[in-house]
């Protein structure tokens, strides 16, 4: 009867007594985390990409928080496989915010680079600090705002756009946070592109 329901085993004469012969998987390699306070490479080698690719003074150093809350400082922690601050809609800034490893997607950074390479030319104004609302993607480190050196709205739809195609939502949108779906005019109602990834 044994035999006949497909054991893996030949114990026939030994019916009562039972040994293991599947092997027992051994589950993921353990994940490596960096040190406290650094980052792991793809996000501080992407950071490192953007800057090369549009240069540090296309940073902003406006700070809705004050002090080196701000964009430029954002990514040049990240490219020095620092934590960047994160900021929240009161300005309690924090390093790597409150869960204490928060950075910027490798994703959001490698868009960027991607939409500089299309010719667009931008300023990234804000990253994880500055004020937005309670929930904003800034504060999770996939959001990005970014202002384009062209006040063309045809421009802006374009990079919009591309945006999109890589993922996440872009839109248009005036200095309260709101929606223009025109992207015009600009910079009297379109203050910004802000990117969820």
């Amino acid at each position: 009867l044994i035999l006949s329901v497909g054991t893996k085993y030949n114990n026939a004469q030994n019916w009562w007594q039972f040994t293991c012969i599947e092997t027992v998987p051994t589950g993921p390699p353990p994940v490596t985390l960096p040190p406290p306070g650094q980052l792991p490479t793809q996000p501080q080698s992407k950071a490192q990409e953007l800057i090369n690719a549009i240069g540090l003074t296309s940073f902003s150093i406006s700070a809705d928080c004050g002090g080196s809350f701000h964009a430029r400082q954002n990514i040049q922690d990240i490219a020095s496989n620092k934590l960047p601050a994160v900021c929240s809609p009161f300005c309690s800034c924090v390093v790597g915010g409150s869960s204490g490893n928060t950075t910027v997607s490798s994703d959001l950074l490698d868009g960027l680079t991607q939409l500089s390479k299309r010719g667009i030319r931008f300023t990234v104004t804000s990253l994880t600090t500055g004020r937005h609302s309670n929930s904003s993607s800034h504060y999770s480190g996939h959001g990005v705002d970014i202002v384009l050196d062209n006040n063309n709205p045809v421009v802006w739809i374009e990079a919009r756009t591309f945006l999109v195609s890589l993922g996440g939502a872009a839109v248009c949108e005036n200095r309260s946070g709101g929606a223009v779906a025109s992207c015009s005019p600009i910079p009297s109602s379109v203050d910004h592109i802000h990117w969820t990834r």
